[in-house]
């Protein structure tokens, strides 16, 4: 079976519609298999982190967007509330997770009065004038580094990162932390399920069970608004 093999420079620029993504040459990345993965997550994060990993972040992305009516966000009012102009004239917002940097510069676009900040341990490397002034990112672990954000935030958003978050306990602690009374926190995780051909769930079995097969599950996202 042949396989793609990306160049391997670590930074390598990758058309998505009419946007290039990359990732920032500050990345702490190594190579194996013509792909970039982060050094710090390690096995936490078994996925590549580079350019080509960051496309297919922009159409999950899209995807999402399909399953919430085209919003960037669940629970529209509850959000909207939080990042009201007239209940905070500069709300402040964080992307834990950043990936390609899209939701961070979305909300960006949508509240040109907020401060968006996209953190990650291997960050986008978007063209200076694809993102907009009141966005920016950061290099940040959410297992070693919350502590270095200020209890400043109106929203807090997390999505898809579960597995590479440690101990999800003291990650929700964290966040209670640094959001503002009233602050949101946007989590989305997946939710694994098994369907028959019919788009029934099938309930899960455990090896040694009747009927147990070894197989991949289909993951559904899990959308979740906490306020805090």
């Amino acid at each position: 079976m042949s396989q793609r093999n990306p160049p391997s420079t670590g930074s390598v620029p990758v058309q998505v519609d009419t946007k290039l993504v990359n990732i920032d040459p500050r990345s702490d990345v190594e190579i194996a298999d013509g792909r970039a993965y982060s050094k710090l997550a390690g096995s936490l994060y078994a996925l590549p982190t580079d350019a080509y990993e960051h496309n297919r972040m922009d159409y999950q992305h899209k995807f999402l967007r399909l399953l919430l009516d085209d919003s960037i966000y669940p629970n529209p009012d509850v959000v909207d509330k939080a990042l009201s102009a007239e209940a905070n004239p500069t709300p402040n917002i964080v992307d834990l997770g950043t990936g390609s940097g899209i939701w961070a510069i979305e909300m960006a676009k949508k509240f040109p009065y907020a401060n968006v900040l996209g953190s990650d341990v291997v960050l986008p490397g978007h063209p200076e004038e694809s993102v907009p002034g009141n966005c920016r990112f950061e290099f940040l672990d959410v297992n070693k580094d919350m502590g270095k954000l200020q209890e400043i935030y109106d929203v807090v958003h997390w999505r898809l990162v579960e597995s590479a978050t440690v101990d999800t306990d003291q990650f929700f602690y964290d966040v209670a932390r640094v959001l503002r009374p009233g602050g949101v926190l946007i989590a989305v995780a997946g939710d694994p399920r098994l369907l028959d051909e019919t788009g029934t769930v099938i309930p899960l079995k455990r090896e040694g069970d009747p009927q147990y097969v070894k197989t991949t599950p289909t993951v559904y996202p899990r959308f979740q608004i906490i306020r805090i």
